[in-house]
């Protein structure tokens, strides 16, 4: 993947060969991501900001985090979708006021915990990903720091 040291700007002979015209920017586009086992999501062609998650096919979840159409393409790694019988656990969704933590692609037997924006802290138990690849306890919350 290419990855341009400074962001362009337009000059009288437009954008450099493959970038796109945006404002007063050329950026590299966006492709659409195509997963195996998926659709694209919001994930779809783009050469803004914009924010993209892939979408998977029933029995199958999300591994990867959210991607963002950047100057060289989407950021990241790429999202993959794993087979909900592949021993592990699906993503559990973040919090309020938190994030994943390590509650993401959990593999059976593991902990996981979610961690809380500054001024929160965790109120919960850590889970457990179990043998029927289904999370253990209850859901953690983030609750504010008195």
């Amino acid at each position: 993947v290419f990855v341009p040291e400074v962001m362009l700007t337009t000059t009288s002979t437009g954008c450099a060969a493959g970038y796109t015209l945006v404002g007063v920017h050329c950026r590299w586009p966006c492709l659409t991501l195509a997963p195996s086992n998926g659709v694209p999501g919001t994930c779809v062609e783009s050469t803004t900001d914009t924010l993209c998650s892939i979408a998977c096919n029933s029995g199958y979840f999300v591994v990867g985090a959210v991607r963002q159409c950047g100057l060289a393409g989407w950021t990241g790694a790429e999202q993959t979708c794993k087979d909900l019988n592949a021993n592990h656990c699906p993503a559990l969704a973040a919090p309020a006021n938190g994030l994943n933590g390590t509650c993401v692609d959990s593999p059976l037997n593991t902990q996981c915990s979610f961690t809380c924006n500054s001024g929160y802290y965790v109120v919960g138990a850590p889970r457990t990903c179990n043998a029927s690849t289904a999370w253990s306890g209850q859901a953690q919350t983030c609750a504010l720091i008195p």
